[in-house]
């Protein structure tokens, strides 16, 4: 069986439906004005980085597409790199590493927490734990903002559902009341308290935040430089024809992984086991013999072409019956990206398998236990205009489901076995180049 889409425990984030807003495929919705946030109640203003304040991207240069477009047609030397021939198999279950890896990367990184089109009634919100600190991304009177979820009076965390909508947060323990703004209302017998731990005094801390590509963005580093500085010129350049910001959720599952966050980003990193593990859904759809790299360290990018070029075309393979039910390719793609399978790397965790129609997102997330991970991932399409449309991207999930769980079988047995201490050194391959980007992406100061 050939899966009408290309690619590849316990789920507890329902279907988040498709939104039925009207819009032309490859719209790109404007960005909003800049605006500084008022302060809190008791506190200093953080700068807050917006959407509006990042520059214009041009597409991909055309340098870049012949690149990729004259490598899927080169025939492959798979001469190895002797400098990127083997990489370190103890980092997946060391507890010194996983701790350095917390302190050097996840606090200070910038990292996707949410999406923007789910936030827009005042109050909604979505949390989420990075580097093992609470967080919530919340929208209030004067805008999205994002604070530690954690409560000032004795550290419970406030917010505990992954998303909702609240008029205040309450922390459940001792009932004090925060605004949206993270300012402390309210809390009993303030009498009780120092004048610094009553209301109008103290609040939650504020993350930078801001918003890019439909997600909002956030660091747990107050001196991280802007989000558009850490993402670079050349991924935001590449990533300009698909348009992020337009697209939304049909389907988000969240997984426990019994293996370690780098097993989870690896997999994703390389084509090479697409034969082995995904014989019948993603091997008849690519070839890998013709994947096309590019290094944009700290990020990086394979694109793998389609064995049949113009299979998501409103004539191809894939495309007509999209194409019948009124969802057709992004209009903004160039031929490279209208023939090929594109998978970006956006450091430190976040994997982008990105089709001519749709896109797969994939986040790994270390739990603070070593050969442990949470992954989540979701699949982001234009926004349905009709019932056809809306039943034609659901008729994706069983596909792309499937995918995730045949690498999500295979994966445990890899931590296993470097857990064995039998594997001092893996032997890497000139397919998973990426996977010694990646590791020297890690080694590197963030």
């Amino acid at each position: 069986e050939i899966m009408p889409s290309l690619v590849g425990s316990e789920m507890c984030i329902r279907d988040s439906p498709v939104a039925s807003r009207t819009a032309r495929p490859g719209e790109v919705p404007r960005a909003p004005r800049h605006r500084e946030l008022p302060a809190p109640r008791g506190r200093r203003p953080v700068p807050q980085r917006r959407a509006g304040q990042h520059r214009t991207r041009r597409p991909m240069r055309h340098e870049i597409e012949a690149e990729i477009l004259a490598t899927f047609g080169a025939p492959r030397t798979d001469t190895p790199d002797p400098l990127k021939g083997t990489i370190d198999g103890t980092v997946y279950t060391s507890a010194e590493v996983a701790a350095r890896e917390r302190d050097a990367v996840f606090k200070k990184t910038w990292l996707p927490i949410a999406r923007v089109d789910e936030l827009t009634e005042i109050g909604a919100f979505a949390t989420e734990s990075i580097a093992g600190t609470p967080v919530v991304a919340i929208r209030g009177e004067e805008g999205l903002r994002v604070l530690v979820n954690v409560c000032r009076h004795r550290g419970a965390q406030i917010l505990r559902e992954p998303c909702g909508v609240a008029k205040s947060l309450r922390c459940p323990y001792h009932a004090f009341t925060y605004g949206l703004d993270g300012a402390l209302t309210a809390c009993p017998h303030p009498e009780s308290l120092r004048p610094e731990a009553r209301p109008g005094a103290l609040a939650l801390p504020e993350l930078l935040s801001t918003t890019w590509a439909g997600w909002v963005w956030t660091t747990l580093d107050p001196s991280a430089a802007p989000l558009e500085t850490f993402l670079g010129p050349d991924l935001q350049d590449e990533l300009t024809n698909w348009p992020l910001s337009l697209c939304r959720t049909v389907m988000r599952r969240d997984v426990a992984c019994d293996f370690d966050w780098k097993i989870g980003v690896e997999a994703f990193l390389e084509p090479y086991h697409v034969p082995s593990i995904h014989t019948r859904s993603a091997h008849p759809m690519v070839d890998f013999r013709g994947m096309a790299i590019r290094d944009m360290a700290p990020h990086s990018r394979m694109a793998l072409p389609f064995r049949l070029p113009d299979a998501y075309a409103p004539d191809g393979i894939l495309g007509a019956s999209a194409h019948a039910a009124g969802v057709d390719w992004f209009p903004t793609l160039n031929r490279a990206q209208q023939i090929a399978h594109h998978v970006y790397l956006v450091f430190p965790c976040t994997i982008l398998m990105l089709f001519p129609s749709h896109l797969l997102v994939l986040r790994f997330l270390p739990t603070g236990e070593p050969g442990t991970s949470h992954l989540r991932y979701e699949l982001l399409a234009a926004p349905a205009t009709s019932e056809a449309s809306a039943a034609w991207l659901d008729s994706l999930k069983p596909s792309y489901e499937k995918l995730v769980q045949e690498d999500l079988d295979n994966l445990p047995w890899i931590q296993k076995g470097v857990a064995s201490g039998s594997l001092p050194a893996m032997e890497l391959s000139s397919y998973e180049s990426r996977i010694a980007m990646f590791r020297q992406a890690l080694a590197q100061p963030q």
